[in-house]
């Protein structure tokens, strides 16, 4: 068969160039003894470069993550910067904690360095947030994350920030995929050749200490802290979950004053990530460990970050146990506090900006109404929420106060332009700290919210379906719901927004464009007369479907018994798929 034959031969080309060697061992056995149906999944297509950049299993082909996609990916990078200026380009490199994730740095460097890029790379695992602060402090033109997020162990990812300090997003996503189209394996030189050639730096804690300092001038912590330090109290139990978080966020931590504990089984960096099924601060056993250990010190808030620190899990003592926050609830918290704050200091809020996205809670909205905010919904992905702020920073009418998406991402700042749970992260402990010198509590605050604005419960139901039969059932799925638009829940649909289409059908039968001028994406949304959401989309970084639900209701046994109906709806809908 002519197509296996053109695969096999791709299979000899990876191993004439593959250059590790765990990599070039996983092809031969591949080669000697795979079906042609693995092959092909392996070897028969490239790895896409979208608007998340690469992200896949470490594994042999040219549709994974492996030493050879990750060296063609910097070529087309370097190729494209190279296109748009004319002049010597300098890029920022860091890393997480994942297995390869430094190999794959370096790889990034080397082959940067021998297109004439000089090349800043970290010396330790850095999180994104601070690889983002880094390059609009260093003005460099573009940065390269090596990381996965919160994906299980067996991934690892490619993700491209531009000279703004935010994820490349169109046109240069589409630019950088292209030219990497037209690379071709080639030699790199050595860190010492480059470095010969003043093309190479290593990065030390000092980036860090700037972005450290920058964070306690923030205005918010300036009014909240004058006089903090010597008396906070509070000892703090925070995860790193054996990823890039642990000395960052433990210093922020002491530097405000707080006792902080971490769970000696996750503080070390390890790429098994032994301890947990997947590094995600969103997983409530992922936070086990710590919330035993905030029993035994008593410790009341216990803290967590995924491997490169760009999520914050939080669980707050409540009475004799620990509730665990989901993500629309901690920033409802956060917004909440910082209006409060910004009250209390007299700061004006008819230019104050408040970013969520379209499948974020409403509560936020509505708690950022109260206080006369402006708000604005973007579409997922923390890049639409940093180009939001830049259109404030361009335009200067708006003042850009946080933003956050229920996928635990929040930004507190515009020192960087990606979520930041470091930031986040003190922005907690700071608020419990406050509120409990008020005898109240973060779980007492967010029964206020849903007491001013009707009780809220929102869930993510997601459903894995691997492979290309899985990829194809996802799109049938999304088809189908697009075309019959079925009723959800216990109240009439009011309105349906496609966002493939940019069109949004009402109940009437009108057809009308998208309030919101956002790009296309796959994307629908139902909404119900009874103030209920429901979003379906497939993932953008795994084999999933997503829906997003978020229910209104008097309480919470109105909110569940609401929330199960609607389950057990969604999964009658996609039952014949799986």
């Amino acid at each position: 068969m002519e197509d296996l034959e053109f695969i096999k031969e791709r299979v000899k080309f990876y191993l004439q160039h593959e250059t590790e060697q765990h990599f070039i061992d996983l092809a031969r056995d591949l080669q000697a003894n795979a079906d042609g149906s693995l092959l092909r999944d392996l070897f028969g297509s490239s790895i896409k470069f979208g608007t998340g950049g690469l992200r896949g299993v470490m594994q042999p082909g040219f549709n994974s993550i492996n030493p050879l996609t990750i060296h063609l990916a910097s070529q087309g990078l370097g190729l494209y910067a190279r296109s748009l200026y004319k002049r010597p380009l300098t890029a920022i490199i860091s890393y997480d904690t994942r297995l390869y994730s430094k190999e794959f740095a370096v790889i990034t460097a080397r082959t940067l360095a021998t297109m004439g890029i000089h090349v800043k790379i970290f010396m330790d695992p850095t999180p994104v947030p601070i690889l983002s602060f880094s390059i609009r402090e260093e003005e460099a033109d573009f940065g390269v994350m090596i990381t996965a997020s919160h994906n299980p162990k067996e991934y690892n990812g490619y993700k491209v920030y531009w000279g703004s300090g935010e994820q490349v997003t169109a046109p240069h996503d589409t630019g950088i995929e292209q030219s990497i189209a037209q690379v071709k394996p080639d030699a790199v030189i050595t860190e010492k050749e480059a470095q010969s050639k003043d093309l190479w730096t290593w990065i030390d804690d000092s980036l860090f200490q700037k972005y450290h300092d920058a964070i306690f001038e923030l205005e918010l912590l300036k009014f909240l802290y004058p006089t903090a330090k010597s008396t906070i109290t509070s000892t703090i139990c925070y995860s790193p979950l054996h990823g890039s978080g642990y000395k960052p966020v433990v210093h922020m931590l002491e530097s405000a004053g707080f006792t902080v504990s971490v769970p000696a089984e996750q503080a070390e960096p390890d790429g098994n990530f032994p301890t947990v099924k997947t590094p995600n601060p969103e997983d409530s056993e992922n936070l086990e460990l710590a919330i035993d250990l905030a029993k035994k010190e008593g410790a009341s808030l216990v803290l967590a970050t995924d491997p490169d620190a760009d999520r914050l899990g939080v669980a707050v003592k409540h009475h004799d146990d620990f509730i665990i926050l989901t993500g629309n609830q901690i920033g409802a918290l956060m917004l909440y506090f910082i209006a409060e704050m910004r009250k209390k200091a007299n700061l004006p809020s008819d230019r104050s900006l408040f970013v969520n996205t379209v499948v974020t809670s409403p509560l936020q909205n509505k708690i950022a109404q109260a206080y006369h905010i402006s708000d604005t919904r973007v579409l997922t992905g923390f890049k639409f929420i940093a180009e939001v702020i830049a259109w404030c920073d361009k335009k200067k009418s708006k003042e850009y106060i946080f933003g956050c998406e229920e996928s635990y991402g929040f930004l507190i700042h515009t020192l960087c332009r990606d979520k930041d749970a470091v930031s986040a992260a003190l922005l907690i402990a700071l608020m419990h700290e406050h509120y409990a010198k008020e005898n109240t509590s973060l779980i007492t605050i967010l029964d206020h919210l849903h007491a001013s604005h009707g009780y809220h419960l929102d869930r993510q139901i997601n459903y894995t379906l691997n492979g290309t039969v899985g990829t194809k059932a996802i799109e049938a799925m999304m088809d189908q719901l697009a075309r019959e638009k079925p009723q959800w829940g216990d109240s009439p649909i009011t309105r349906v927004y496609d966002y493939r289409q940019q069109q949004v059908f009402t109940s009437n039968g009108e057809v009308i464009p998208t309030e919101e001028p956002l790009p296309q994406t796959n994307l629908l949304q139902f909404e119900l007369e009874d103030g209920t959401l429901i979003s379906a989309r497939p993932s953008g970084t795994e084999p999933k479907i997503k829906f997003y639900t978020s229910i209104t209701a008097k309480n919470e046994e109105e909110a569940e018994i609401k929330m199960g109906n609607l389950k057990t709806q969604i999964h009658l809908f996609v039952a014949p798929y799986l």
